[in-house]
């Protein structure tokens, strides 16, 4: 297959983003609006999925620099069995946010959000499709740059700028170590083979681990920004699945030597601690982001453990079981089905997207640390019924057309899970080590029926006040370490110690002497610039 294809699952999108720009400029139209996102998204998600049986050869743009460097400086994009299924689930993201966006009609779901849902998804697939590393890290820049700007435009209050900007500064911070990645690795130079990856090492994993949040466990955001279910969505799924990419391309030699033992605790904690919150959240929207960090978390134990592979099933249950929820936003009787299902696929049973995960982060010898990802794994399903079974807008009260869209979304999200392991070479679609999943089944069936049937313990409530008070305070004092708020204040207290200086600086020279401190200022720094001869 031509290597042109690539180029139609990313331009696509963005012709149909200008065409929707266009139109609401020129003749707002909202039905025909609508109509071009379903198409240009159904149209990526068909073509994606037509990919999974044959693979296009990769695209490349050689020679794009106006000099010369030492690295592979290649624009290289490809489809293969570590891109695809990221990418798949980006489409299948798309496609679902856009049958669904109808039901979010009150809610202010226009046309240039559904605009603004297909650039950011264009640019998703450019990362996940990267085939090497400047290629990834170019596309990183510019999500940051693209998330950095929405943000600031939906917020207004100088405090959660401020978060936008130490978010901003995480991540571009794990893009700096990536960089220097590959500016160490010299050794990658390019060659025909269509991938150029480092080997996975400390740095690599920083970076990822970085962007991610998970190492360290990081969230600037106090509180979850408020944004569209769409484009706060995808915007959150793209940036970490163009993260998680990086972690199922690496190569698995001496992961674990060195510092591998201490990355592993960390990645283990976080993604235990993340999902503790997740499961706790008020709501889904609020702990959308522990989400994305307890499953990121699994997906970096397995890179850890040298099976980069396993890591994409826990980053496509990242997409797709929590693209679920968070598009769940109305109710019926019937349709808690599909967050079930989604569940399911998450729990790691026999044939489900989620059991070859499992190989990746345990061995055949269960040890007690290994109850770490089992828990974890418990508690993210625990969230998704809790979350689930909150109330929401009432799905009958819709429009009949509404109401199909709605579950047909859903149901796609749910289903391309399957699909994916379906078509996956690699033998995606196994059994598993059952035991491990069946246990973390069984641990979350418990805790949920333990969360509904609380309310009926009431003669009990009273006798355990005192662990209860006992374990707010020490939760919050964790709460307030692991997501490093003493970090970004110390940080926030160092700049405002700089501003005064600036401030007092400027004083002195803008006063009466100004111009004479400016001129004792320049003779001490000719004084020590000066050799000592010539002082």
């Amino acid at each position: 297959m031509p290597s042109w294809v690539i180029l139609i699952l990313l331009l696509l999108p963005i012709a149909a983003a200008l065409s929707i720009f266009a139109l609401e400029r020129l003749r707002p139209n909202f039905g025909l609006a609508w109509l071009i996102a379903f198409l240009a998204a159904v149209g990526n998600w068909g073509l994606l999925l037509a990919l999974g049986w044959r693979n296009p050869a990769p695209y490349q743009l050689a020679d794009w620099l106006p000099f010369q460097v030492g690295l592979d400086d290649r624009l290289l994009l490809q489809v293969d069995t570590v891109s695809w299924p990221l990418a798949f689930g980006l489409a299948a993201l798309l496609l679902a946010v856009i049958l669904t966006a109808p039901v979010r009609l009150s809610k202010r779901s226009i046309p240039i959000a559904w605009a603004s849902n297909l650039f950011i998804t264009s640019m998703g697939l450019i990362g996940v499709l990267s085939g090497n590393l400047i290629t990834l890290l170019l596309v990183w820049t510019l999500i940051d740059i693209v998330e950095l700007i929405v943000m600031l435009r939906t917020v207004n209050e100088p405090r959660l700028n401020r978060q936008v900007v130490f978010a901003f500064a995480g991540r571009m911070s794990g893009t700096i170590v990536a960089l220097a990645a590959l500016v160490v690795n010299q050794d990658v130079v390019s060659t025909a083979a269509p991938s150029a990856f480092p080997q996975a090492n400390i740095l690599l994993l920083l970076a990822a681990g970085l962007r991610l949040g998970v190492l360290p466990l990081n969230l600037p955001y106090l509180q979850e920004i408020p944004m569209r279910r769409g484009v706060g969505t995808l915007l959150r799924m793209v940036s970490a699945a163009t993260s998680v990419v990086l972690l199922a391309r690496l190569t698995p030699i001496e992961v674990t030597a060195g510092w591998g033992g201490l990355l592993l605790f960390g990645s283990a904690v976080a993604s235990l601690y993340a999902a503790a919150k997740w499961a706790s959240a008020a709501d889904e929207l609020d702990g959308r982001p522990y989400w994305i960090i307890s499953s990121a978390g699994l997906a970096l134990i397995s890179v850890i453990n040298g099976n980069p592979f396993n890591s994409l099933a826990w980053s496509m249950m990242m997409i797709l079981s929590g693209g679920v929820l968070f598009l769940y936003s109305a109710r019926a009787k019937f349709s808690i089905a599909l967050p079930l299902l989604a569940a399911a696929a998450l729990s790691g049973l026999p044939f489900t997207p989620a059991a070859f995960g499992w190989p990746g982060i345990l061995d055949e010898s269960f040890t007690i640390f290994d109850i770490v990802p089992v828990l974890t794994v418990a508690l993210l399903m625990v969230g998704i019924v809790r979350h689930a079974l909150t109330p929401g807008d009432l799905l009958k009260d819709m429009q009949g057309w509404i109401r199909v869209a709605y579950l047909l979304g859903l149901f796609l999200l749910v289903g391309s899970a399957w699909l994916v392991v379906l078509l996956l070479p690699g033998k995606a679609f196994i059994i598993g080590p059952w035991p491990v999943s069946v246990a973390a089944l069984l641990v979350a069936i418990v805790l949920v029926l333990l969360r509904l049937r609380w309310q009926t313990f009431g003669q009990w409530q009273p006798r355990i006040a005192w662990l209860a008070g006992l374990i707010r305070p020490v939760a919050k004092w964790l709460d307030s370490i692991f997501r490093l708020h003493w970090l970004y204040a110390l940080f926030n207290n160092f700049l405002m110690v700089v501003r005064r200086i600036v401030n007092v600086f400027s004083l002195i020279l803008e006063g009466e002497g100004g111009v004479l401190w400016a001129l004792v200022l320049l003779a001490l720094l000719l004084t020590l610039l000066l050799p000592k001869g010539g002082r």
